[in-house]
């Protein structure tokens, strides 16, 4: 009986530094579809001749950037979006970029993921609502939170019930109703403000799984719409002078003209 606890004991430790190791192994890039994605790890690699990799999750590999001559340069199918330099800097990212990055100076791969999004454009004062949907059939969602460029906004635990927010939008942002029967995770903020503007990625974690496990379903970029109700009216005013305008010189025309046939007339 001692043999088979000890046994098992082993193995659980075995199993946990297993998952340990496991988050550790990569480091993790987050971007907007689109934006540029810098591998800080390049500048520290000086091996001549070394290759950043990148690891597709279709399981093929591409040489995105090699360092040789005391720099990185764009491998081939990369000349337009890797410039030369000290570190390797991949610009334009689209969807097919998402994967690991290797480097022969490291045994730590760097994890890109490509986040798509969509633009909202917002009117100050009025609400806005951050969309996010995640499937949570036979799931067991442990929290969802939303962070603006890179900062945490809004945050709920479903198991304690906690919710952290930042002191900026306390009282002005909520949770949809069952998120967790529905999969809605879309947050409202009121009231919106000037500087509420910006990047906003939702993250939802599950199974009380590891950080570097968390789930990504959407991100929105927020814009100020400076048609505002205020902008509309002034839109408006000016519309009116400009007719206002062009009713006094079609009338000063008029004017011009009837005094150069007058004389005519009379003779």
């Amino acid at each position: 009986m001692d043999f088979l606890l000890r046994k098992t004991a082993r193995l659980c430790l075995l199993l946990v530094f297993t998952l340990l190791l496991s988050a550790v192994s990569a480091d993790c890039i987050q971007v907007l579809l689109g934006e540029s994605a810098t591998f800080p790890t390049t500048r520290n690699c000086s091996k001549e001749n070394a290759e950043l990799i990148h690891r597709r999750r279709d399981n093929s590999n591409r040489t995105v950037a090699r360092y040789q001559g005391g720099k990185w340069s764009a491998a081939s199918g990369y000349e337009d979006r890797v410039d030369q330099g000290k570190t390797v800097t991949l610009n334009n990212t689209n969807i097919n970029d998402n994967g690991l990055y290797e480097l022969p100076c490291f045994e730590t791969a760097t994890e890109l993921d490509v986040l798509p999004f969509h633009v909202v454009q917002v009117v100050v004062g009025q609400p806005v609502t951050l969309q996010c949907h995640y499937v949570t059939t036979n799931k067991k969602v442990e929290c969802a939170w939303w962070e603006k460029d890179g900062k945490l906004v809004f945050g709920t635990n479903f198991t304690s019930g906690e919710i952290k927010l930042d002191p900026s939008f306390k009282g002005r942002v909520s949770l949809a109703d069952k998120p967790l029967d529905l999969g809605n995770f879309s947050a409202t903020v009121q009231q919106f403000r000037q500087e509420d503007g910006g990047d906003y990625i939702c993250y939802v974690q599950v199974d009380r799984k590891k950080e570097t496990e968390r789930r990504i379903p959407a991100a929105t970029r927020l814009t100020v719409n400076k048609l505002t109700a205020a902008g509309c009216a002034g839109y408006k005013v000016s519309t009116g002078f400009l007719v206002a305008v062009l009713l006094l010189l079609c009338v000063a025309l008029c004017f011009i003209c009837y005094r150069r046939v007058t004389p005519d007339r009379i003779l």
